[in-house]
């Protein structure tokens, strides 16, 4: 027996075509959830970027602060090393026994009345390879009426020279330096003297 269609022609086509809707809306969901997968894969691409560069800016922080510290201690060192010479070169003048209190107590019975001092350093400075260290000396003199002011100056010259104190640890004073001015009818002389200081010959 044969198979009437009853359906008219119209809705017989209708529901023949819904095969290929259902494709595309699948199609669609597709890209759908291919464009949030690639959204989600760059969102924590750019976390994990965020999270490097982080990383690396306190990595870089702490270089710093590294650097920094190792500055303070290379500074330390410096100053370190600089205590400790100054340190020997102190041990070196007490091996000497170089009495400074004994020696500056002894200027003035050294010195005559009519000489002052102004200045009385000592500084070392090293020379062709050797610590050179030097007694400076400067002042002024009034000599007496009728007095050449060098025969008050050679006078002091002469008594540093030969005091035993100033003689065992200086060399001969030498004079470096005298100018003479007329100030109140009175011949005023100011003058400069260096000692230098005997170096340990390991004897």
């Amino acid at each position: 027996m044969a198979k009437i269609n009853l359906l008219p022609s119209e809705r017989t086509s209708e529901k023949k075509s819904r095969g290929p809707a259902l494709s595309v809306r699948t199609v669609l969901w597709f890209l759908l959830a291919a464009n949030i997968i690639v959204i989600l894969a760059s969102l924590g691409i750019r976390v994990f970027a965020w999270q490097r560069l982080k990383g690396m800016g306190i990595i870089d922080s702490e270089y710093q602060q590294a650097s920094a510290v190792s500055r303070k201690i290379q500074t330390i060192k410096q100053e370190q090393n600089k205590l400790t010479q100054e340190l020997g070169a102190l041990e070196k003048l007490a091996q000497r026994n170089v009495l400074w209190s004994e020696e500056l107590s002894r200027l003035p019975q050294i010195m005559p009345e009519e000489v002052w001092l102004t200045s009385f350093s000592f500084r070392s400075k090293s020379l062709k390879g050797q610590e050179d260290k030097t007694l400076y000396l400067k002042g002024g003199l009034r000599p007496p009426p009728e007095t050449i002011p060098m025969v008050v100056l050679s006078k002091l010259i002469n008594q540093l020279k030969e005091d035993p104190l100033f003689s065992a640890d200086f060399d001969a004073p030498v004079l470096t330096e005298s100018k003479t001015e007329k100030r109140d009818i009175t011949d005023i002389m100011t003058f400069a003297i260096e000692m230098s200081y005997k170096q340990d010959t390991g004897k």
